[in-house]
């Protein structure tokens, strides 16, 4: 969706003289996957013609792309003031602002939007993102539910859905949302993310699912402990250690999959291997406070 964009910005941006060859160098450069020299080559194009929006919101998508979501923010900001009434301009600034957490300003460049044009599938889909993570689930619900064609092909609108439905007291849907995460092949970040909806609706086989799908390419060290306390919470306790000794073993456990593990170890009356993980975990962080209590916190 924002290449779409990026694409539309740049077809829009001036093509005569200097700015607009580096612009076209730019576009040339992003179909190659270039985006450090795409960048170079709009900065260059946006010094020579400062007013140009479209030279703007290119610069700000490559930026954003890049994960430079703050200084995107600048560009975008300054082509939305140039061009206020350009939907396009003002998606993108709208999807930034989202995407920062600036979920007020989102919101309200969203409102305009879709006072302008109600059926505005991307700003209807933002809008339930946005409300999702403003806690208003029925907003959210309502959206969202309002673009299915959009939302089975944008995974994290599934998750956004699902949590949503739990909120509002809907949890078979929330369910199926979840299976279908799982039914797709998301990236791991996404799956994590709905391993965590299904921890709160304590849908904890759901959940363990959907950690291990993400576990083989996601590279946060506290999936371990995720995944080892989605497996406890249905009572497994021995494969909730084993999944975190495996972690600690492969150098993949976080500060939280160390105190889960030994409360495991206690639990069951292993407390010299639970010290021995407790010494091992307060070497690693010697800033956690859940590491230096008396051994006896371990018994």
């Amino acid at each position: 969706m924002i290449a779409a964009i990026l694409v539309l910005a740049l077809a829009g941006a001036q093509s005569d003289g200097t700015a607009g060859q580096h612009a076209e160098r730019a576009s040339a450069l992003m179909q190659r996957g270039d985006l450090k020299n795409a960048e170079t080559e709009l900065r260059k194009a946006v010094d020579l013609s400062p007013n140009d929006p479209a030279l703007l919101t290119s610069l700000g998508g490559v930026l954003g792309m890049e994960g430079d979501l703050r200084d995107a923010n600048v560009f975008f900001a300054k082509a939305v003031k140039l061009r206020p009434d350009d939907s396009l301009l003002r998606r993108n600034l709208a999807a930034n602002e989202w995407q920062l957490g600036r979920f007020r300003e989102a919101h309200e460049n969203l409102n305009r939007l879709l006072h302008s044009n109600p059926h505005d599938k991307v700003a209807i889909f933002l809008m339930g993102m946005v409300c999702e993570n403003e806690r208003d689930y029925a907003c959210s619900v309502k959206r969202l539910e309002s673009i299915p064609d959009v939302v089975q092909h944008q995974p994290e609108a599934l998750v956004a859905l699902a949590s949503s439905y739990y909120h509002v007291g809907r949890r078979n849907d929330g369910e199926s949302a979840l299976n279908a995460v799982l039914s797709r092949d998301v990236k791991p970040q996404v799956a994590f993310m709905a391993g965590r909806v299904a921890m709160d609706a304590h849908e904890f086989g759901l959940a363990e699912r959907l950690f291990s799908t993400a576990a083989p390419g996601y590279s946060d060290r506290g999936i371990s402990a995720q995944l080892a306390l989605a497996q406890y919470r249905q009572g497994r306790a021995g494969d909730a250690e084993k999944t975190l000794v495996d972690a600690v073993d492969a150098k993949r456990a976080n500060a939280d999959a160390y105190v889960l593990l030994c409360k495991l170890m206690g639990d069951r009356g292993a407390y010299a291997k639970a010290l021995e993980f407790a010494a091992g975990a307060a070497r690693l962080f010697p800033d956690s406070p859940r590491f230096s209590r008396p051994r006896a916190h371990w018994k």
